[in-house]
């Protein structure tokens, strides 16, 4: 649940306000919006992509790469002043992004079992990661208000998913569950 929240309100902050960010440095508002989508684009291919990659390595070491990889994409914004620049962050940011939500169900079944309340621990999860997306999107605005700036929400974003990632490697390693036949043909 607290990865879920802390990895949300970092990438809340980006989805709330890239945008923003990117008109605020002078991209046009077509490419802005342009940035947001490919965001968007990008990391439906990793949610199907990381899905695989987490069922064979584990989603421990799976979701901290995540973690780390939209933590430490986000410092490129506080750089970005032209279209590319924002785009090349976009793809980066995209992968990470789509490949750390995917992994809370895998993770589940693989830390609990197939036999355990997966629903009701996910549910959990995502009441974390609900108020992270609340408090993420608020806290960017809330930053740039005080500041005049997007480089204290920028630095808030990775802050929070770095904050995260010693939970997300606290978490239990990989285990492959065994299924025995009379399980897999349902006679159990």
């Amino acid at each position: 649940m607290g990865v879920h929240h802390l990895g949300c309100a970092g990438h809340a902050i980006i989805l709330a306000h890239i945008v923003s960010m990117a008109t605020f440095r002078g991209v046009s508002g077509i490419e802005a919006a342009g940035v947001l989508s490919t965001i968007a684009g990008v990391s439906i291919i990793s949610r199907f992509a990381f899905s695989i990659v987490t069922e064979r390595l584990g989603g421990r070491a799976v979701l901290a790469m995540a973690v780390i990889g939209q933590s430490t994409s986000v410092l490129i914004l506080l750089f970005a002043s032209e279209a590319w620049v924002f785009y090349l962050f976009a793809v980066i940011f995209g992968l990470c992004y789509g490949g750390e939500m995917v992994g809370f169900p895998i993770i589940n079944r693989q830390l609990f079992g197939e036999r355990a309340p997966l629903s009701s621990i996910y549910s959990f999860e995502m009441l974390g990661a609900s108020t992270g997306m609340a408090l993420g999107g608020w806290l960017g605005g809330v930053l740039f208000d005080v500041s005049g700036a997007y480089t204290w929400a920028i630095l808030a974003s990775a802050v929070m998913g770095y904050l995260g990632l010693p939970l997300a490697l606290y978490l239990p390693r990989h285990r492959k569950f065994v299924v025995s036949r009379s399980e897999a043909v349902g006679t159990a």
